[in-house]
């Protein structure tokens, strides 16, 4: 199964009612391990590096920004327990340019962490990729 480009809705707080679509931004390497990275609204100070518009995907409403400071790694399995207890709700996946827009917005963020650039830099080179937790 193709994990890159799909998206998920998942609270980003503790009681669950705040929201937020996140995109698989890798495939999963050899440990079912992946980048996800959430979309939010845009409004003060956040990082700009990708702005995505309404159109872009059908979950997006208003103007919002990829929100590089919180990407995550994560595995497949992780992800698979959210959609069954419920805490994620899938949704349908990102077209494959605005994909590429939000892969390549990584590299270019100042918020990205190292560790997430090295894997996604590993990915892209198709380099083996080992756990990086």
């Amino acid at each position: 199964m193709a994990w890159c480009g799909r998206t998920f809705l998942f609270p980003l707080n503790r009681n669950g009612t705040i929201e937020h679509l996140w995109v698989v931004i890798t495939e999963p390497n050899e440990c079912s391990e992946c980048l996800i990275v959430s979309v939010t609204t845009l409004c003060g100070g956040k990082d700009r590096t990708v702005i995505l518009m309404p159109g872009d995907h059908a979950h997006i409403k208003w103007p919002s920004v990829v929100f590089y400071r919180d990407i995550q790694l994560t595995t497949t399995a992780q992800i698979e327990k959210y959609f069954q207890d419920g805490s994620a709700v899938p949704k349908d996946s990102v077209r494959p340019d605005i994909l590429k827009t939000v892969q390549d917005g990584l590299c270019a963020s100042d918020h990205t962490a190292p560790k997430h650039l090295r894997f996604y830099n590993e990915y892209r080179s198709g380099l083996p990729n080992t756990s990086h937790g």
